[in-house]
């Protein structure tokens, strides 16, 4: 394997427990997808999958998200003039949408930068940055934000309450 591929393990095993606690107070209970990047016939796409159906089921009904993470790409690195690795990243992404999973996140550390999350959600937060996106001949606003910064807020208070009612049985509770 790989430096970049590695690194890019990394980055998804550790996002995995990022958002595991950020979302169910638990940093077990989403994984990295062990075959991430390859296509699979499991329940769920994307790199980042709730590992234990039985205790996350007793927080949420379905996992309505498809997590894509990015880390690296020196030479890919966005710009405001020039996001077509971004824009490319989106498209993938949003072609795998399915039916259940329908909120796409994009996570992206770029080289020597900022973790950034990318959503067509706009969160109850300040947002740093959008971008437009067409796809299918449809326009999206994706709102971007700084990750870490968002791990610090409460994620059931600035997630879109009429989304959070089609997918949450019950908060977690937090220590």
């Amino acid at each position: 394997m790989g430096i970049g591929k590695s690194k890019g393990n990394a980055f998804e095993r550790e996002t995995s427990r990022n958002l595991s606690t950020w979302f169910f107070n638990d940093k077990g209970l989403l994984w990295r997808e062990s075959t991430s990047g390859a296509r699979k016939g499991d329940a769920y796409s994307g790199d980042i999958v709730p590992s234990n159906v039985e205790k996350f089921s007793k927080y949420w009904s379905t996992w309505p998200l498809i997590i894509e993470c990015k880390s690296g790409y020196k030479q890919h690195t966005a710009t405001l003039s020039n996001q077509t690795k971004i824009k490319q990243w989106l498209n993938k992404l949003l072609s795998e949408r399915t039916k259940i999973q329908s909120i796409p996140l994009l996570i992206v550390r770029f080289h020597s930068q900022k973790t950034i999350l990318l959503t067509p959600l706009q969160l109850d937060t300040w947002c740093d940055l959008s971008l437009a996106l067409k796809y299918n001949g449809i326009v999206d606003i994706f709102y971007i934000y700084l990750f870490n910064d968002l791990l610090k807020s409460d994620f059931y208070s600035i997630f879109p309450k009429e989304k959070l009612g089609q997918f949450v049985i019950q908060q977690p509770i937090r220590s």
